[in-house]
C-alpha cells in the first residue's frame, strides 16, 4: 500500500498517513491482491463468472446500474431444468 496525495474536498477524518492541513490531507489507498474468481471457483459457470465480474467493477462510472445488470446475457440464458438431469 502506498499513500496517494489527494486534493479531496470535505472535512472529516484525515487519511491514515495524514494529519496535516485540510488542503494537504493525504489518504492511503488500499489495493487488494489480484485474484481471479475463475481460479477460486474453477467449476463455476462461465456466464456466472462474467456476470459477477461485470457487477464488481470498481469504477462507479463504468459499473452497471441495477437495470443494466438485469440485462446481462447470463440472466437471460435458458438452462435445462434440474429435474431432467
Amino acid at each position: 500500500t502506498s499513500p496517494a496525495s489527494g486534493g479531496a474536498s470535505g472535512g472529516g477524518a484525515s487519511g491514515a498517513s495524514g494529519g496535516g492541513a485540510a488542503s494537504g490531507d493525504r489518504y492511503e489507498l488500499l489495493v487488494p491482491k489480484k485474484s481471479s474468481l475463475r481460479h477460486r471457483v474453477p467449476d463455476a459457470d462461465p456466464g456466472m463468472l462474467s456476470f459477477v465480474h461485470y457487477l464488481l467493477d470498481v469504477d462507479p462510472k463504468t459499473r452497471p446500474s441495477a437495470a443494466e445488470a438485469l440485462q446481462h446475457p447470463w440472466l437471460h440464458h435458458q438452462y435445462a431444468c434440474l429435474d431432467s438431469m
